[in-house]
């Protein structure tokens, strides 16, 4: 860059905010801010990229050790997977929004941000994989409106959110209640925009 010394380096802050799949722009490419780093051969954690390890097998029920390991291996993020699978055909009982609550501020804590995505199975097996079962429609945006402000109450912890919900491990196909259809993505996806529009 020109201007730049050995170990300079400057960032430009673009403030951006997509909602509800629009693009606004907030006071784009605010003034450069530059700041000075020392030279180190040591190896750099890179925040919010790169590699990433799996938080549990519910992160409902993450242990807070688990998540210490994944960070004491110089990575930062981590992928969350909620399970849903007792819930397929009820609303969520309160300590399923405060277990989510609780495992965002020990994601905060150990200085991690995760992947999100919720799903109502985890087939391990291919009989499982061709019995597996997702909800129905007005159940998923039941449970995204249940759980949309603790996950906009805690939007510093995400690295991305994934659509999640439909089918076979919340990968958006062999949904068993036709959400893998335009219409059922589309649905989930909007839901999400509006739920986690604090985020």
């Amino acid at each position: 860059m020109p201007g730049a010394v050995d170990g300079e380096v400057v960032i430009a802050v673009a403030c951006c905010h997509i909602a509800a799949g629009r693009f606004a722009a907030t006071g784009c490419l605010a003034d450069p801010v530059r700041m000075d780093f020392p030279a180190s051969d040591a190896s750099l954690t890179n925040p919010e990229r790169g590699f990433w390890k799996f938080a549990a097998d519910d992160f409902l029920k993450v242990d807070p050790a688990e998540l210490a390991n994944i960070r004491s291996q110089g990575l930062s993020l981590a992928y969350a997977i909620v399970r849903l699978d007792d819930y397929r055909d009820a609303t969520l009982p309160q300590p399923v929004p405060d277990a989510l609550q609780r495992s965002f501020g020990l994601t905060r804590q150990a200085g991690l941000k995760v992947i999100l995505r919720f799903a109502y199975n985890y087939p391990q097996t291919s009989s499982e994989y061709e019995t597996a079962e997702d909800a129905a429609l007005p159940v998923v945006l039941g449970h995204i409106a249940q759980l949309g402000p603790v996950i906009a109450a805690n939007a510093d912890t995400l690295a991305v959110v994934q659509a999640g919900f439909i089918g076979a491990w919340g990968e958006s196909h062999s949904s068993s209640n036709g959400l893998d259809s335009p219409a059922g993505k589309a649905a989930v996806r909007d839901a999400l925009a509006v739920g986690t529009a604090d985020a």
